[in-house]
């Protein structure tokens, strides 16, 4: 990667994040009947903005996993991320 395309995409990064700070302060700005009115809950800005588990992206709760590493299992671990795997 060239120093010219690294400057570009930081730029277009740089420009990326002031679009959703911008779309998150807006959103955040609007009282909670005008959210239900489109449909979305306070707490879903921020996921709705800067991406989540609909996006793809793995849910705090897809990660608790138990000790015993099985895949379809939740527990209640207290633990955000899986345990070591012993050797």
């Amino acid at each position: 990667m060239s120093l010219i395309n690294l400057v570009l995409q930081a730029r277009e990064s740089f420009a990326d994040w002031r679009r959703k700070r911008r779309a998150y302060e807006e959103l955040m700005a609007l009282d909670d009947r005008m959210l239900a009115d489109i449909g979305i809950h306070r707490s879903e800005i921020s996921r709705i903005v800067w991406g989540g588990p609909e996006s793809g992206e793995e849910s705090f709760e897809d990660r608790r996993r138990c000790p015993d590493f099985s895949t379809d299992t939740q527990c209640d671990s207290p633990l955000p991320w899986p345990l070591p795997r012993p050797f």
